[in-house]
């Protein structure tokens, strides 16, 4: 079992997918964020009538 090769395997795909997740979650998690401030009482409504 080579440990060099398994470490590059594992770097090669961290370092491609590395970059792009960064700004994609940014993004998405601020406007999760403001998005259940807005929407916790719409939440809140959708639990109560469940």
């Amino acid at each position: 079992m080579p440990i060099g090769a398994q470490h590059k395997a594992d770097t090669e795909p961290r370092q491609r997918y590395g970059p792009p997740p960064q700004p994609i979650h940014l993004g998405p998690i601020k406007r999760k964020r403001r998005n259940q401030q807005r929407n916790y009482e719409g939440d809140m409504v959708f639990d109560a009538s469940r």
